[in-house]
C-alpha cells in the first residue's frame, strides 16, 4: 500500500486520532529522505529484518499535544525522532540506548519528543536494529502525564504488597535452613529472589524504584525469566520425595533449567547475533 492510501486506525495513547505507518531502510537513510518514501500503513506489526525500521504517526487536527514516544522495551541500538508541526517546522533528536528512560507503564521505555510551538502533526522515528516486533507493534505517542492516573497508582500498591509476599518466604527460608539444611529451601529462596526481581523490573515499580539503565533492565528480564524456570525445577526435583518422581524426569530436571539459564543468558548478553528471528527463536 502507497502512502497515498488511507492508514487504518493504529494503537496509541492519543487513540483514534493518531494513524500509524511502516518503511524499511538502512543506516544510510535519514528522517528527512524517508519522508518521501513508500510506507507500509493499515498494519499492526511489520518486519524487523531492515537495519533501519521507520513508523510514523499522523496526528489528525484536534489530536491531544504528544509529549514521548513510548514502546516496548527490548534491545536497539538507536532511536531518531523527527517531529513535523502545524507551520512545517522540522525538529530532530537522537537517542542512544543509554539516554533512553523507563515509563510509569510496566516493561515500556519513553524519548521525551522535540518540543514545538506549534501543534504536532506528523513524527517519524527511526529504530536502528530492533531486536523485537514490540518496539514497533507497541509503538505509541503519548502524553506527558501518560498512566500516572488512580488506577495506575492502585495496581503499583498491589504490585508492591505483592512484592511483600514474596520477601517474607526469602526470610523463612533463612531461618528454617538452619535447621533442615535441605537443598530445596535454597531453591525456594532462588525462585522467590527471581520472582521478586522480575516483578520489579517488568512492572511500574522500575519507574519509581531505583534507577538502573532500561537496557540493562531489558536484560535482566530476560535473564530473570531463565533463573526462574531453573530455580522452579530444581526446588521441585529438590523438594518431590523419591520414587514419586519418574526417575529420567528427575535427571531432566536439572538439565533443562541449566539449558534454560544458559540461553537466556546468551540471548541477554548478544541481542544483536540473530537479531531478526533471535527473539522467535528464544520464546
Amino acid at each position: 500500500m502507497s502512502n497515498d492510501a488511507m492508514p487504518a486506525a493504529a494503537a496509541g495513547e492519543l487513540g483514534s486520532r493518531t494513524e500509524r505507518c511502516f518503511a524499511d531502510g538502512t543506516h544510510a537513510d535519514t528522517l528527512s529522505a524517508i519522508a518521501a518514501r513508500r510506507w507500509v500503513c493499515g498494519d499492526a506489526s511489520h518486519s524487523i529484518a531492515a537495519e533501519r525500521v521507520f513508523v510514523r504517526f499522523d496526528l489528525a487536527p484536534g489530536a491531544a499535544a504528544p509529549g514521548f514516544l513510548e514502546t516496548r522495551r527490548a534491545a536497539v541500538t538507536g532511536i531518531d525522532l523527527l517531529t513535523v508541526d502545524a507551520a512545517g517546522r522540522k525538529l530532530t533528536a537522537h537517542f542512544a540506548p543509554s539516554e533512553l528512560l523507563p515509563s510509569r507503564r510496566g516493561g515500556f521505555i519513553r524519548v521525551p519528543l522535540p518540543s514545538t510551538e506549534a501543534p504536532v502533526r506528523q513524527v517519524i522515528v527511526a529504530f536502528d536494529q530492533p531486536t523485537h516486533r514490540m518496539l514497533l507493534e507497541q509503538a505509541q505517542l503519548a502524553p506527558s502525564d501518560a498512566h500516572d492516573s488512580l488506577p495506575a497508582r492502585r495496581l503499583l500498591l498491589v504490585l508492591a504488597g505483592l512484592c511483600g509476599l514474596l520477601l517474607m518466604p526469602i526470610m523463612f527460608n533463612a531461618a528454617f535452613y538452619r535447621i533442615l539444611r535441605e537443598p530445596f529451601v535454597v531453591w525456594h529462596s532462588a525462585l522467590a529472589v527471581s520472582l521478586l526481581l522480575t516483578i520489579f523490573v517488568s512492572s511500574g515499580l522500575s519507574f519509581y524504584v531505583g534507577n538502573l539503565p532500561v537496557m540493562t533492565m531489558s536484560s535482566m528480564n530476560t535473564l530473570l525469566f531463565g533463573l526462574s524456570v531453573g530455580a522452579a525445577g530444581m526446588f521441585a526435583r529438590s523438594f518431590i520425595e523419591d520414587g514419586k518422581l519418574h526417575p529420567w524426569l528427575r535427571r531432566a530436571l536439572p538439565v533443562a533449567g541449566a539449558w534454560a539459564v544458559l540461553v537466556s543468558s546468551l540471548h541477554a548478553a548478544f541481542p544483536f547475533v540473530l537479531r531478526p528471528m533471535q527473539s522467535a527463536l528464544y520464546y
